[in-house]
């Protein structure tokens, strides 16, 4: 592996990272449960975000209503 980096001018960390992820992608090695863990925690954020978008909208949608119906109207 140092041959290998040297000869391409990068860093042996980088050679050994590459040949992790290589051997993960192809279902050689499984892995680790921090990165598992972070895709699940990038997946929540990406929810948490739709849903705020969600709750924005809807918060606009009220706001319009409000303005054209009455409020007996409204809670009768």
């Amino acid at each position: 592996m140092r041959e290998v980096a040297a000869s391409l001018g990068i860093a042996e960390s980088c050679l050994h990272r590459w040949k992790r992820l290589e051997l993960i992608v192809r279902g050689l090695k499984a892995p680790s449960p921090a990165a598992v863990e972070s895709a699940a925690l990038a997946q929540v954020r990406a929810w948490i975000t739709e849903l705020e978008n969600e709750v924005k909208i809807l918060r606009k949608a009220v706001a319009a209503v409000e303005q054209v119906v009455p409020p007996k109207v409204r809670f009768a």
